[in-house]
């Protein structure tokens, strides 16, 4: 997977993706990736119990801090009726967090190697749970600060667990491992469907996004024990400046990874719009009691985590990565079209 031409250029092979750089800037930035691939061969053909622990307490991590940044799409109803507000305002809210996410994630470069991986999920956990907080405060400023904190938190999660699961996850395996890292996404959604709503219901809306900061506290100070054993290199002497940019510059530059970020763009815009919008539709234009709407939420989302888990097992073993997302996408474009036509004289199922 890697070479080296007569010119002294370092050529780093990924699947699907065939890049060729000098030995400046981008053999820099592939630098672990590149010692990862060359140490491939001293990882286990097995994931042992360490790596299922690792591996699950990263899954914790995606679905809480989806839980938290999911609260007030869920309480759409209740936090327009407590404001005065319509219950098309949580696309706004949603886009705030999605925006700063955006941004954080430009620059997961330079915070990998200056505090890294693991320090940096305990890190998105404080920024969620000091934006959850700042939710509740009685204001729609308090709102628009605490879901931005809430997308910066966010926006580092995924570059985080990605960075130490692929030097730790043996290749035939990362797919899988990547496939089932990602359910936190959905099973987040899951416990925001089932959850939230009931809290609605026995409860002020506040105390979902006070739940979310309080189980963001609590890992925390669980995950601080696994640094010793899992934390990625770190360099204290990086600085933030243009080069830490260069993942975004790689991306727009190199035709095939900006091919495959805008098949993500759209992927995560379909999901985005599923996940903010559903239990405001149902409820508003369907009818749907906010439990029953939530319990919907959760179907989708379970949904989601069965996908991951089916198609990131084909595409280890079966299909390759390109088909499963041919795949993926027809199934897209099916359930968009069936929402589009919804109405409340279709039967709940």
């Amino acid at each position: 997977m890697i070479a080296s031409t007569a010119r002294g250029e370092a050529r780093v092979a990924l699947p699907g993706i065939r890049i060729v750089e000098g030995q400046g800037g981008m053999w820099r930035w592939m630098k672990r990736q590149v010692k990862m691939t060359s140490d491939e061969h001293a990882l286990p053909d097995k994931l042992s119990r360490e790596l299922w622990l690792l591996i699950v307490t990263l899954i914790i991590i995606q679905i809480t801090v989806t839980f938290t940044s999911l609260t007030l799409a869920v309480s759409a109803p209740s936090v327009a009726s407590a404001y005065g507000i319509s219950t098309e305002f949580i696309g706004y809210q949603i886009s705030l967090i999605y925006v700063a996410a955006a941004m954080t994630a430009t620059t997961a470069d330079y915070q990998l190697n200056r505090w890294g991986a693991i320090r940096i999920s305990q890190i998105s956990l404080l920024f969620s749970a000091v934006g959850a907080v700042f939710m509740v405060l009685p204001s729609l400023w308090f709102i628009i600060l605490g879901s931005l904190l809430i997308g910066v938190g966010y926006g580092m999660t995924n570059p985080a667990a990605s960075q130490v699961l692929m030097g730790s996850t043996p290749p035939h395996y990362r797919n899988i491992v990547f496939s089932l890292k990602q359910t936190g996404v959905p099973a987040g959604g899951i416990c925001a469907g089932l959850i939230v709503p009931a809290i609605n219901q026995y409860a002020y809306w506040q105390a979902a996004p006070l739940l979310g900061a309080v189980v963001c506290f609590l890992l925390i100070v669980l995950v601080q024990p696994m640094r010793r054993r899992w934390e990625t290199p770190i360099n204290v002497n990086v600085r933030l400046n243009l080069e830490s940019f260069r993942g975004l510059k790689l991306c727009l530059t190199n035709r095939n990874l900006f091919w495959l970020s805008l098949v993500g763009l759209f992927f995560g815009g379909v999901q985005l719009c599923l996940v903010t919008f559903t239990v405001a539709m149902l409820v508003s234009q369907i009818g749907f009691t906010l439990i029953a709407a939530g319990a919907v939420l959760a179907a989708l989302q379970m949904a989601g985590v069965t996908g991951r888990v089916v198609f990131g097992y084909a595409a280890d073993k079966i299909i390759s990565g390109q088909q499963a997302l041919i795949f993926m996408s027809v199934i897209n474009v099916a359930g968009a079209l069936t929402i589009f036509y919804l109405d409340a004289g279709w039967p709940v199922w």
